[in-house]
């Protein structure tokens, strides 16, 4: 933390002695540099916060949108944020578990070059308190209620270190009873020369309450070795998640064919249960080399078992059960040339096996292979006002649907530049030309019923698509009580992956229209916002928001698509003693999907807030949207030749909820090594096509 200088007049050197009152200067709490934005939180914020990304959120960093409520961390624009503590890749559980009077100072990170950073694009890095040894253990409970919905989050982190070494364990788990879930949708199909009509609607509409329920259960144990030249760190977690109800009640209704008003059902159970190892190595060679390793290996079992039933019918039935091994490495040497110029070449490698099988209505089983490799090179030069990087590669990619192999192969280009005018005044920009690979369910050839007359395929021809990204922003910081930034970005895919759907004959006879994917048209997004904090009373009060304004078009099969949409938020927190008081608000959002070609949108979202808290407990009580009538969250507008879809969901985003989380942490030795808690391992991917 920079020091707070007060500086004394001098007196005159003639013999009338003037007394000058004392002139303090304030330290900034936040500067800029080439590489990086430096923020230091200050100890009301900290103690207000029960985790890292309610810091995050109190701090009001223009250059970040956050959302404590869901644990979301971007960047203005959009983009995912990494999060580290101390450079180890920080989880959900490091973040609940952060001893948050240890934090010293936040940095925010655009395209870094240090190879401990993984190659995120976009970092948030917490350095905290180092200490010689002892540990600490934190307890950490979120509620929250619909008052209909019940949803419970406990878990406990233990750190100990003793020497060089520090072992961290966490457990924990979650629990939801949920019944608030429905959904409203209206679909059109045309199929030209069906007699007696071309066009069959289908209205389906709620009729009861959904059930949602879901339980988890997660330990996670992760040991680190800390020496001057070398860091060492390994963790072993599992995790286990059981859904036993994800069931929709509706009552369907059709026209221009002769079916009745029928009660209908969705009924859905799911199960993971996932093993995964990680380990995280740098080294300190000598000639100013350093070496990172990153290993990962990830077993995963899924089932999902669906059935749609409607009176007097015969139900849809859909039974899948999937293992995956995943694999992955990833390695960097760096060379630093001197105190400008660093060097580096990297190469990344992954093997991943889903075998899928499924049982039903629509039996089938495929084995879904991919296998990528990835070499490249990178340079970066620093100057007192300058940052630059530069990386290049050559990526090869591998899949094997067990019909078709695909191996796409393409270079990428990546550049980033900063300038630093002062330690208030920096802009910066990047550009990158890569490529988007398909998911493995989309290329699957497996057949699969979603109600009466919609069905899905995976497509095994399915190729990669490039991209172009451009991205360029500014930090203006002229004092402590206010800040602001701004950004511009554009997106470009060439030869986009896009759904289609198309009237085909089902294996019954019936007509049925066929959803899939191919490669058809391109996809733009553009985007240019600011944001600003302000402080006011003696920092008491703090304010910050902005607006945005996005622009989307969409070519190739089907109708073009332009569409511009403007939003925006603002957020404001005020610190009496030891409570503290938030509110915010988040104007609806749009979006045009890239692959769907649908209009999302998703309601406002705002809170009020308040808590009590002192270097050990934490207490905060938040209510969400409880002003809400009307409880839809998303909707979800789509218009192609064949098929037409309107679609609205009731999830409780957009239901009136209170949020009530509890923490205490308790320290223990003689001081508290921190650094940062292992996480839970999450509940593996699958190829089960949805």
């Amino acid at each position: 933390m920079l020091p707070v200088v007060p500086l004394a007049a001098q007196e005159p050197a003639d013999s009338v002695q003037r007394a000058l009152d004392e002139v303090t200067v304030e330290a900034a709490r936040q500067y800029v540099t080439p590489e990086k934005a430096v923020y230091i939180p200050e100890e009301k914020q900290k103690k207000a916060s029960s985790d890292a990304v309610a810091l995050l959120a109190r701090m009001s960093i223009p250059s970040l949108r956050v959302n404590a409520l869901q644990q979301t961390v971007s960047t203005a624009a959009g983009q995912d944020v990494k999060i580290f503590i101390d450079f180890l890749p920080a989880t959900s559980d490091d973040i609940t578990g952060m001893r948050m009077k240890d934090v010293r100072r936040v940095e925010v990170l655009d395209y870094p070059d240090d190879p401990r950073f993984h190659g995120a694009e976009h970092v948030v890095n917490f350095i905290m308190q180092k200490y010689e040894y002892g540990g600490y253990a934190k307890v950490y409970n979120q509620l929250f209620t619909t008052f209909s919905d019940l949803v419970e989050r406990p878990r406990a982190n233990a750190k100990f270190s003793y020497r060089r070494m520090t072992y961290d364990l966490v457990v924990g788990g979650d629990v939801c009873h949920g019944n608030q879930l429905s959904q409203e949708e209206h679909s059109t199909f045309l199929f030209p020369g069906l007699t007696p009509s071309e066009e069959i609607t289908r209205d389906q509409m709620p009729d009861g309450d959904g059930r949602l329920r879901y339980h988890s259960a997660y330990t996670t144990f992760r040991a680190v070795y800390n020496a001057d030249k070398m860091q060492i760190a390994n963790s072993v977690g599992f995790n286990y998640t059981r859904q036993p109800h994800f069931d929709t009640f509706s009552r369907t209704s059709f026209a221009g064919i002769g079916l009745p008003s029928e009660q209908t059902a969705s009924l859905m159970q799911r199960l993971w249960r996932t093993l995964e190892w990680n380990g995280d190595y740098y080294f300190a060679l000598p000639h100013n080399f350093t070496l990172t390793v990153n290993p990962i290996v990830n077993y995963s079992y899924s089932e999902r078992n669906s059935t749609y039933t409607v009176a007097n019918l015969p139900s849809i039935e859909n039974f899948a059960t999937s293992k995956s091994t995943a694999a992955r490495l990833n390695t960097r040497l760096n060379r630093k040339v001197n105190d400008r110029i660093t060097l580096w070449a990297d190469i990344s490698g992954s093997f991943s096996r889903n075998s899928v099988e499924y049982a039903g209505t629509s039996p089938g089983k495929v084995t879904l292979d991919h296998s990528f490799f990835g070499p490249g090179v990178g340079v970066s030069l620093r100057l007192p006002s300058f940052y630059a990087s530069a990386d290049a590669g050559y990526a090869m990619e591998w899949s094997d649907t067990g019909q078709s192999e695909d191996t796409p192969c393409y270079p990428y280009v990546h550049l980033s530049a900063n300038y630093t005018f002062s330690q208030k005044l920096s802009v910066g920009l990047f550009t990158q030309f890569a490529s988007n690979t398909p998911d493995a369910a989309d290329r699957s050839p497996v057949m699969q019923q979603q109600n009466e007359f919609m069905w899905n395929c995976g497509n095994p021809y399915l190729t990669s698509s490039r991209h172009f990204t451009f991205q360029a922003w500014g930090n203006w910081m002229p004092s402590n009580l206010f800040q602001m930034s701004g950004y511009v970005t554009y997106y470009h895919l060439f030869d986009n992956c896009r759904q289609i759907y198309r009237p085909e004959i089902a294996p019954d006879g019936r007509p049925m229209m066929l959803s899939s994917k191919v490669n058809s048209g391109d996809y733009n997004s553009a985007s240019a916002g600011v944001n600003f904090t302000l402080k006011l009373l003696k920092n008491s009060l703090q304010i910050s928001g902005g607006p945005s304004l996005n622009h989307y078009s969409l070519t190739g099969v089907g109708s073009s698509l332009k569409r511009t949409y403007l939003t925006g938020g603002a957020q404001a927190s005020y610190y009496l003693g030891s409570f503290n008081f938030i509110a915010y608000y988040y104007a609806p959002s749009k979006s045009l999907g890239a692959v769907s070609g649908a209009e999302e949108w998703n309601s406002a979202n705002y809170a009020i807030g308040a808590g009590w808290a002192n270097n050990d407990w934490s207490v905060q009580l938040y209510g969400t949207q409880l002003l809400s009538k009307n409880h839809v969250s998303s909707r979800t507008d789509l218009s192609t030749p064949y098929y037409i879809y309107r679609y609205a969901l009731e999830n409780g985003n957009n239901t009136p909820t209170l949020y009530l989380t509890v923490s205490y942490t308790v320290g223990f030795g003689k001081k508290v090594q921190r650094g940062n808690e292992v996480d839970a391992v999450s509940a593996g991917s699958d190829g089960i096509l949805q």
